[in-house]
């Protein structure tokens, strides 16, 4: 990459509000081909009119001649539930982004689109198309000499998933059977988030009570320190090295909690 062009890359990165209007759709998206799409980006559109946006879509800088002047590489739900809130009249079609460089290659942006989906809801269909895409992906990284190791473990690891169930899935695409394990259920991942929220709840009051209510640990599982005076930092800092606690969140990373 030229000087030029890096340089204007830097000057379009970052976090900034876009008009609806400027961005277009990738047509390279195939997660939102389900039959509950419009489902869900109604309830998108409900959830971003009553809370306003909780998280940004991800763009690149790519005017064409169409008018656009980015592209979607995350958050299509988003940007078409405000779509819908703007013909309702109930947005002005502003919308959080950050903008990410241009993708290097079809086989970057491809993967790219992929982990920036890497949280969304996806049918069995779903799941195979993403598999035959990094499937097409490790190929050309075989022929760049750039692939490492065995596909169903680089996969695997881009989507979250084992690599039986990718080995299985690739059977599925191939059209000779196979059978997939089952992923983790709605209700299981709520249990478990549950759990996390009940452990963390637990930790907060403990560091609370080591340091009078000084350091405590939110939901997302970030520190929170009031400090008046050096001295208090200090003295929380060394209570930041509490075994007892260190040890506490060991056996729930173990299973060994309650």
């Amino acid at each position: 990459m030229g000087f030029k062009s890096s340089v204007q890359q830097a000057m379009t990165r970052g976090f900034r509000n876009i008009s609806v209007e400027k961005i277009r759709i990738n047509p390279e998206n195939f997660y939102a081909q389900t039959d509950f799409e419009q489902e869900a980006i109604d309830q998108m559109a409900d959830l971003l009119n009553e809370n306003g946006q909780d998280a940004n879509i991800l763009v690149f800088a790519d005017p064409q001649d169409d008018g656009k002047e980015y592209t979607l590489l995350s958050g299509e739900r988003r940007y078409k539930a405000v779509l819908k809130l703007v013909s309702e009249g109930k947005s002005d079609g502003m919308i959080q982004a950050k903008i990410e460089d241009a993708p290097e290659s079809k086989s970057d942006e491809m993967l790219r689109l992929i982990r920036g989906n890497a949280q969304r809801t996806k049918t069995k269909d779903i799941r195979i198309q993403e598999v035959k895409s990094l499937q097409a992906i490790w190929e050309e990284m075989k022929k760049s000499g750039t692939a490492e190791g065995r596909f169903v473990d680089w996969a695997g690891k881009n989507i979250g998933m084992s690599a039986r169930q990718i080995s299985n899935y690739l059977k599925e695409a191939a059209g000779t059977g196979g059978t997939v394990e089952p992923e983790t259920t709605e209700d299981e991942t709520d249990q478990e988030q549950l759990k996390l929220e009940e452990f963390l709840s637990a930790l907060s009051r403990e560091l609370k009570d080591h340091t009078n209510g000084q350091i405590r640990v939110n939901k997302k599982m970030q520190l929170q320190v009031r400090n008046e005076t050096l001295t208090e930092l200090a003295h929380h800092l060394e209570c930041l090295e509490c075994a007892s606690l260190a040890e506490m969140v060991k056996k729930f990373e173990r299973g060994e909690w309650k």
